[in-house]
């Protein structure tokens, strides 16, 4: 097929509908279980992505249908030259890669979701979803709409958030999920919206409008995730904005930034000190999971097979060494193996792990030549760091959320270079 596509042209009922329905299914994340270790990630994302190929036309742009088969080729490589003595857990990498199949089959399909639809639509979308989120939140914080949270959670999931102690001893509060499975969830998704619709937007209040929502959902959600948001900021100003300013601006723009910078450090530091101290002194669980122990477990992967790592969906391999940095640091063991790789892990870490050093080295030689097969190189420092950012906050470089996440920002920057097409091959 053509690889034109038209994103100026009007966007249908039911692909609003469809596109809605993906979007909501990212968000809970739910995962159906076909049997207690095979579950279908993120079902109502699925299930919306498969009736809009059904109703709708889908393109094939051949420079990204290489990409997916290259990536998932390699993928394939780590199933079997992953670091796995006696093959004991080949059958667990083998569903990891059908898994990662299904997922990067999703985020293609949420990407040519979006390219088939209309710029500003999205930017009112993504809008639109960070009001509805932050209103919901306070709504749940603040009234009897929590009973309904609660009652749908315990409807849904066969895992939800049940922490209440520790954040009344970290945030004074119980923060909210909103319909997700956790606050984090819930603070990743806003942020992620917040930041599509800062990509797309022309409104000249956009900064202020986009700190003033970060503030607002630190005072509502609650979670330190939302700090990344500032992180961001911090880093387009210094990398892409600070250049353009002229000679009379720029002095005082150095002067005022790490004034800004060290009253936010305080406000933060003030605002989430029961959290920072439990963090500085290892005894926040969350902190050591994501931030402490996938570097250390990484050192572990490199050392055995630094080629390859253990190959996608491998962890298990090192299933005690991981047990035994938990019980080192007094954090309760993980009883289910099948969702290591999926809620407890940091996903740049992962990756290593994962892929190993060559592996990941060809890895992201091929998401280098996408961003040049669709012309968004100039955009390259911009996307590796957003999903540097990203990684910190949550796991599974299988997992929907991950090629969604990266798929749709690829999509909102090829609507952000105002492309009529997508470019043509070469």
């Amino acid at each position: 097929m053509n690889d034109a596509v038209f994103k100026n042209s009007s966007i249908g009922f039911k692909d609003k509908v469809f596109l809605l329905t993906f979007l909501f299914g990212i968000y809970i994340d739910f995962d159906y279980k076909l049997t207690e270790y095979i579950p279908i990630p993120a079902v109502f994302a699925g299930f919306a992505a498969l009736s809009w190929v059904l109703f709708s036309k889908i393109f094939l742009h051949k420079k990204v249908i290489s990409f997916i088969i290259y990536f998932t080729l390699l993928s394939l490589i780590t199933v079997f030259f992953g670091y796995d003595p006696n093959n004991y857990y080949l059958a667990d990498r083998i569903n990891s890669l059908l898994i990662l199949i299904y997922s990067i089959s999703l985020g293609y399909i949420a990407f040519c979701m979006l390219l088939t639809s209309n710029k500003v639509f999205l930017e009112s979308v993504f809008f639109k979803i960070v009001v509805v989120l932050l209103f919901g939140s306070f709504l749940e914080v603040a009234t009897p709409f929590k009973q309904i949270v609660t009652l749908f959670k315990e409807s849904l999931y066969y895992e939800h958030y049940l922490a209440f102690e520790r954040d009344i001893e970290f945030f004074g509060i119980v923060r909210p999920t909103f319909f997700s499975s956790e606050p984090s969830h819930l603070a990743i998704f806003f942020m992620f919206c917040l930041l599509n619709w800062w990509l797309l937007t022309e409104n000249k209040k956009k900064n202020l409008i986009y700190m003033v929502s970060l503030l607002a959902s630190l005072l509502v959600i609650r979670s330190p995730v939302l700090i990344g948001g500032f992180i961001f900021l911090a880093f387009n100003f210094i990398f892409f904005e600070l250049k353009k300013l002229n000679a009379y601006q720029k002095p005082l723009a150095i002067l005022i930034l790490p004034a800004f910078f060290l009253i936010s450090l305080y406000f933060l530091s003030d605002f989430f000190a029961a959290r920072l101290d439990a963090m500085f002194s290892l005894r926040d669980a969350s902190f050591v999971i994501r931030i402490v122990v996938p570097p250390m477990l990484t050192y572990e992967v490199i050392t055995a097979s630094p080629l390859f790592g253990v190959g996608i969906g491998g962890k298990e391999v090192l299933f005690s060494e991981i047990i035994n940095l938990y019980d080192y640091f007094d954090v309760p063991p993980v009883i289910y193996v099948g969702r290591l790789g999926q809620q407890f892990n940091n996903l740049f870490w992962e990756y290593i792990q994962y892929y190993g050093l060559l592996g990941g080295s060809i890895g992201l030689y091929l998401f280098r030549r996408l961003f040049f097969a669709l012309s968004l190189e100039s955009f390259i420092l911009y996307i590796f760091f957003i999903m540097l950012l990203w990684s910190q906050f949550f796991g599974a470089i299988n997992g929907v959320r991950f090629w969604s996440f990266f798929f749709i920002l690829t999509a909102v920057l090829i609507h952000r270079n105002n492309f009529l097409t997508l470019p043509s091959e070469k």
